[in-house]
């Protein structure tokens, strides 16, 4: 008796299958729901969509949260969408450091902005899709 294709196949569970994206969309949402850990996420289903079409930039986040924290211990961090309203590809993600006092917190910016992670080949490679800025 001749065994067609079909036969000779093993069936696979779904999340098992790195093809189906189901063990990528998993480690995704348990990544993202991390970010609350340190950041208020603001308009989260267009933040996680954007996030998700530009996969560096959740790694670089996760990268420079302990910098943020050593710079801005005390501080609220929030993470927002920002869209442009005529070009899409303009859009991008803003991180927010809410102070006291924007002297003070400036400088301390500045001095953040001058770290060499923050200034690695990460923040190139996605140049423009992330900001870190003062509320």
């Amino acid at each position: 008796m001749k065994q067609y294709l079909s036969q000779k196949l093993k069936m696979q569970i779904p999340q098992e299958n790195v093809f189906t994206g189901l063990e990528i969309m998993k480690d995704f949402d348990k990544r993202f729901e991390e970010l609350s850990n340190n950041y208020t996420l603001h308009d989260v289903e267009k933040l996680k969509t954007f996030i998700k079409e530009h996969g560096n930039i959740m790694d670089f986040i996760f990268e420079i949260t302990p910098l943020i924290n050593k710079y801005f211990p005390n501080y609220e961090k929030i993470i927002e969408f920002c869209e442009d309203p005529e070009f899409s590809n303009l859009d991008f993600v803003m991180i927010y450091i809410v102070g006291c006092s924007f002297d003070e917190d400036y400088k301390i910016l500045k001095s953040f902005e001058n770290e060499p992670l923050y200034k690695s080949k990460f923040s190139r490679n996605i140049n423009g899709l992330l900001c870190v800025g003062l509320w």
